[in-house]
């Protein structure tokens, strides 16, 4: 299992899509782990 979070440009209209193809890409790559991904706020300029 991995676990990382993930922060995004307020800019990004689709985080959610964004994290689900880097999960995608990511067990093409790693096909032996899970990954969780954690979207973060970004809240500092």
């Amino acid at each position: 299992m991995i676990s990382f979070d993930i922060i995004f440009s307020f800019d990004e209209e689709q985080p959610e899509t964004s994290i689900q193809e880097i999960k995608n890409k990511l067990k093409k790559k790693y096909p032996k782990y899970e990954y969780s991904v954690i979207l973060d706020a970004d809240i500092s300029e």
